[in-house]
């Protein structure tokens, strides 16, 4: 099973990783929005880091569902990427 590899430092996907890792350490540590958590999944799944993109996806579901069902989509989109990356089609179709 795959997951958990870096992206190259020179890559866009590592800007946004660097971005949203900014963002975070700026309201506290207490994580980004769930409107940002779905963008940050997207960026986490690209760059292989799979169990922390699903972590935020999830979160991101939770938090965004109280005010923009939008991003609740994308969110659970990135769900169903990873699950089909990872074989579960069971999961994939759920999401």
């Amino acid at each position: 099973m795959r997951g958990d590899r870096r992206a190259p430092t020179t890559s866009p996907f590592r800007r946004a990783h660097e971005w949203a890792d900014t963002i975070e350490q700026s309201r506290g540590g207490t994580g980004l929005p769930g409107d940002c958590r779905a963008h940050f999944a997207s960026v986490l799944t690209a760059t292989g880091e799979w169990t922390r993109a699903e972590a935020e996806a999830r979160t991101a579901c939770e938090e965004a569902l109280r005010f923009d069902f939008g991003h609740v989509g994308l969110a659970e989109y990135e769900l169903g990427v990873l699950a089909l990356r990872k074989g579960d089609i069971a999961a994939a179709d759920t999401a």
